[in-house]
């Protein structure tokens, strides 16, 4: 950069980014914003942009080094593939490929489709997409807590979901500088005949044949949940969710379990100056090099085009963020209307439950 000091006295700090790289031109105007703090030297540097609460690489990170398309057959997410080399898991696009698979390099297709708390009939793009997609499944099961159009259709079994009145974490709520975990706890039990999610998942893993033994989803949780040796799952009994989250809790010091959080809402301690800035000496994290120019975006794009992918698959596998017309502005002037799709967040989402007070 060049330039008097007078010119960038109003250095930006931070950046708020919610699902933003879910829209059309979201991912490049990410990369955007972000090259701002890599040009200011801003990246885990204080009063700078971080990733993460805390210092460290995404396990992804050195693989994106890599994006060269590889050979088919591909899965139905189209990872690697000369459509998506970083993958699409999109109900739309899934869609796609469950219809023609043959036309996306793809050799199966799944038999069963489990929904949770969604609408795709009505919320996902492409409508005649997805109706056609449902109707090749075997089986459907949808977990919700209404009877929404997606499970009037299409579920051979639906499965009532409690809303707030369920289990749910340990959740991270902390900031840059604490760290700080809490549990949504249900107020009441589960109305009616609906059951908390957790529940439901730990009995179609038995119905399935997959909670017990090794391998099956109570050692999954034994590594995933990192519990100490002493509060590991019995891989041979069915597991209640208020025990998991007590046994995870034990498992870092919090010796009353889940009672600790009905009683006090929130634990919460200092993060140590080594787990927030870079060590002194280092120009970032591990002396790890940000990639502020995207080879492997730019190699991808020959990839695709060598192998006659369409330009609305490769166009955005640009080295640098390039900024393009969104497809919506290049529609018929026949399409004159916009729809803004209004919804409220589920109460199921509710944080009341984190406030000890207002969780009497």
């Amino acid at each position: 950069m060049e330039g008097e000091p007078r010119d960038y006295i109003y250095r930006p700090v931070g950046i708020m980014a919610d699902h933003v790289t879910q829209q059309e031109m979201g991912f490049q105007a990410v990369r955007a914003a972000e090259q701002v703090f890599m040009l200011l030297g801003a990246i885990n540097a204080v009063g700078g942009v971080h990733p993460d609460f805390k210092m460290g690489v995404t396990d992804t990170f050195a693989g994106y080094d890599n994006l060269r398309v590889r050979n088919p057959p591909y899965d139905i997410t189209l990872e690697r593939s000369r459509f998506f080399p970083l993958s699409s898991a999109n109900p739309s696009m899934v869609s796609q490929v469950i219809k023609e698979p043959s036309v996306f390099n793809v050799d199966y297709k799944p038999d069963v489709l489990i929904v949770r708390d969604g609408n795709t009939l009505i919320d996902a793009a492409s409508q005649v997409d997805i109706s056609g997609a449902y109707s090749e499944f075997k089986f459907v099961a949808v977990i919700d807590p209404w009877l929404n159009e997606t499970a009037d259709h299409y579920a051979d079994v639906v499965l009532p979901s409690a809303t707030m009145e369920q289990y749910d974490g340990p959740l991270n709520v902390g900031t840059m500088y604490t760290e700080a975990f809490t549990m949504r706890l249900p107020p009441i039990s589960p109305l009616f005949s609906s059951r908390g999610y957790i529940d439901i998942i730990i009995d179609l893993a038995e119905s399935a044949g997959v909670l017990y033994g090794p391998g099956g989803m109570n050692d999954v949780l034994n590594t995933m949940m990192a519990f100490q040796s002493a509060f590991r799952l019995d891989l041979d009994a069915k597991p209640q969710t208020r025990s998991i989250l007590s046994r995870w809790a034990k498992s870092n010091g919090i010796e009353q379990g889940v009672r600790f959080f009905e009683e006090a809402g929130v634990t919460a301690q200092n993060r140590p100056p080594e787990a927030i800035y870079t060590q002194p000496g280092y120009r970032s994290y591990s002396n790890m090099r940000h990639r502020f120019y995207g080879a492997s975006l730019l190699e991808a794009r020959r990839d695709m085009e060598d192998l006659g992918t369409g330009d609305s698959y490769s166009q955005d596998y640009t080295a640098l963020p390039t900024w393009r017309t969104p497809t919506f502005e290049g529609s018929g002037s026949e399409y004159d209307l916009t729809l803004i799709s209004y919804r409220k967040v589920q109460y199921i989402r509710s944080r009341a439950t984190h406030f000890v007070h207002m969780n009497e």
